[in-house]
Order: C-alpha cells, then sequence, then structure tokens
C-alpha cells in the first residue's frame, strides 16, 4: 500500500452542479477520499482535498498518479486541477529527501492509463451516481432544470446532503467487502477486504512516508479560506429553508419520500420569482484566480529540474 495513489475526478453529475473527486490506493483499491462538493476540477479544491487526507494520516503517498488534467491555448493558460496538489506532493517529499527528483513523486498520462480510479469510477456509477443522473436528467426533459446556476443551488439544496450521505456509505461497503479470487489475474490482483489491505498487509512493503507536519500546516495555511464542504453560502441555504417552509416542506428528506421531486419544483419556482421581484442569490463561488500562479509555479518546478514543459510534450 501507499506505493501509487490513484486520483481523478468523476463528472457524472457535474451537469446537475454535483461534482466528485476521490483517489484509490492502487495495491488494495482501498478508497482513501472521495469528495463531493462543488469544485472537482480547480486546483485550489482538489490541494485542499489532499491536504486534509495528509491532516488526518500524517502520511503520504509514495507517487501520485492523474491525468494530465485541462490546458488551453498555451503554457501561460495552463488551467491544470492537480498541479497544486503536485507542488505540495513534492515539496513534502523533498522536506524529508530534498534532491528527489519530480518523476519519483508524480506521473500523469492519459486517464485510460489510470485504470484503478477509472474501475472504481464504473462501479460507483453503476452502485450510485447512474440512477442520479437517470432522476435529474428526467427533470431537465420535462422542463424543470435549466442548466443555470440558479437551479444547480436548488438541486444542491435538497439533494446534496443526500448524495454524500449515499456515497460515503457505499465506500464504506467497499472498503470492507472482500474483493474475491479471480482466475487468470492473481498474479497481480490481490484478495482480500481494502481495508485490512491498506491497514494491515500482509504481504509487501507499506510505502507509506510520515509528513513533516511545519511543512504541511504551511502548505496548509494557503488555502485556508476556501471551504470543501460549503456548497451555498449560509445565507441562501437559510433562505430556500424558509421558501420550503412557508408551503409546508420540511429542510429534509429522505429519497423514498415522495415529496422531494415536488419540493424541488416548488423551491425552483420560488427561487425565480424571489429574483423576478428583486430579490438577490448570491451562490458560492469556485476557487478562482489562479491560473498565472499555477503556470508559474509549474514552470518553475519543470525548470529546476530540467523537465521541457513546452504544451507539446506535456498533451503527447
Amino acid at each position: 500500500p501507499n506505493r501509487v495513489l490513484s486520483i481523478d475526478g468523476h463528472d457524472k453529475l457535474s451537469h446537475f452542479g454535483f461534482e466528485i473527486y476521490g483517489a484509490i490506493d492502487a495495491y488494495s483499491r482501498y478508497i482513501v477520499w472521495c469528495y463531493v462538493g462543488i469544485s472537482n476540477r480547480t486546483a485550489v479544491s482538489v490541494n485542499k482535498q489532499y491536504l486534509r487526507l495528509l491532516r488526518t494520516t500524517l502520511h503520504m503517498p509514495k507517487l501520485i498518479h492523474s491525468d494530465k488534467g485541462n490546458f488551453l491555448n498555451t503554457i501561460s493558460s495552463i488551467i491544470l486541477e492537480i498541479v497544486l496538489l503536485a507542488e505540495s506532493h513534492l515539496t513534502l517529499w523533498r522536506a524529508n529527501r530534498p534532491d528527489l527528483p519530480f518523476q519519483k513523486a508524480y506521473s500523469y498520462g492519459k486517464s485510460t492509463k489510470n485504470q484503478r480510479i477509472e474501475a472504481w469510477w464504473n462501479i460507483l456509477t453503476e452502485a450510485q451516481t447512474q440512477e442520479w443522473k437517470t432522476y435529474f436528467a428526467k427533470l431537465e426533459l420535462d422542463g424543470y432544470f435549466n442548466g443555470g446556476e440558479t437551479d444547480k443551488s436548488c438541486l444542491q439544496y435538497l439533494y446534496m446532503d443526500l448524495i454524500r450521505s449515499h456515497i460515503y456509505r457505499f465506500i464504506e461497503v467497499h472498503n470492507s467487502h472482500p474483493i474475491r479470487f479471480q482466475r487468470n489475474r492473481e498474479h497481480y490482483l490481490l484478495t482480500g477486504q481494502p481495508f485490512l489491505m491498506y491497514y494491515y498487509p500482509q504481504s509487501g512493503k507499506n510505502y507509506q512516508e510520515k509528513v513533516d507536519e511545519k511543512v504541511l500546516e504551511a502548505l496548509e495555511k494557503k488555502v485556508e479560506n476556501y471551504n470543501l464542504d460549503e456548497y451555498l453560502p449560509e445565507s441562501i441555504y437559510l433562505l430556500y429553508g424558509r421558501f420550503l417552509q412557508e408551503d409546508g416542506y420540511p429542510n429534509i428528506f429522505a429519497y423514498s419520500d415522495p415529496r422531494h421531486k415536488d419540493a424541488y419544483i416548488y423551491l425552483r419556482d420560488r427561487v425565480s420569482q424571489y429574483i423576478a421581484d428583486g430579490g438577490q442569490v448570491h451562490l458560492a463561488s469556485r476557487p478562482a484566480g489562479a491560473a498565472e500562479w499555477i503556470a508559474a509555479e509549474w514552470i518553475a518546478v519543470h525548470k529546476t529540474h530540467k523537465i521541457e514543459i513546452h504544451r507539446g510534450s506535456l498533451i503527447g
């Protein structure tokens, strides 16, 4: 365990305002973290997710593997969700081993090469997110969702906590379920419970490395003002709750309660009327403004280690 941590985003529900990002230990298939919120493609969010993990465990994996990320036209316009995470990981490793090359701490490539996390997303889709996507798509087909931020906020108010709880419970089941023997794959696919294989491996080396807590604290300060868990500002959360209470709806629904759909349609109409009457709805924003800083940091790291950084070499 902890030799390779495979990370990636899951965009099955992004169109409807629910963004997912996660990490899986390639050896044990243990889900190390899973984020469900409103920002799975911004560098600040992904970096803070990783730092939150390290604050909990106080150890880091040997290598992180991810997709290359998203690029625009020039190197100065790189919007790469993993750059800050990569820099944090390298900084922490170099606190212990100053001469460690970048490629020994981080690797990136096509999503088809990131098989562990891609396989996990397939499992999550079948068990959880496809059902939600089907439900939200039906709302859109029936004219109750237009893709705008206001409609997304109404969905988030009613369903974010519910989706989080469903996914987190499913992860608990996955991490404790036994992975069965598969013929012709036993030479590379271990069997057993992911939790036990991750924390108590019976064979092989645990590659975890203790983090320097002072360095970790300094990295955390860079993103301390971003709240990973917030998806609606408190004022909007209270406003939407008041709107539902005005019509006799509860603030929290179980998915088995059929009233949740009517509550969403009512809330959507009520918020639209509120805005039409001059009310203002200020929604939570994703962390922004890091593009130039990200590009500069990425260039500096690669120049230091004599790694070519032009766009063609990164994408090719």
